[in-house]
């Protein structure tokens, strides 16, 4: 695992044509006020959408591209 700012990658593969990465985020250095203090990249917990709108970019931008969002079930 390899952490940075915003992200504990647990994998970082290279690909014929790019890389597959998957990781986790962490509160740390988001803009959500509490409850959600810090890094909400959630829409589902009734945090202010324009505020997660806000982290997600803050964490697009920190990793390059776009980040693909799944729900835990």
């Amino acid at each position: 695992m390899t952490r940075s700012a915003l992200v504990e990658w647990v994998a970082d593969i290279s690909v014929p044509g790019g890389r597959i990465r998957a990781g986790f985020t962490s509160r740390a250095g988001g803009v959500s006020r509490a409850p959600f203090a810090g890094l909400n990249v959630a829409h589902h917990v009734g945090d202010d959408p324009a505020t997660v709108e806000h982290n997600r970019a803050l964490l697009a931008e920190h990793i390059g591209q776009r980040p693909v969002y799944m729900d835990q079930v």
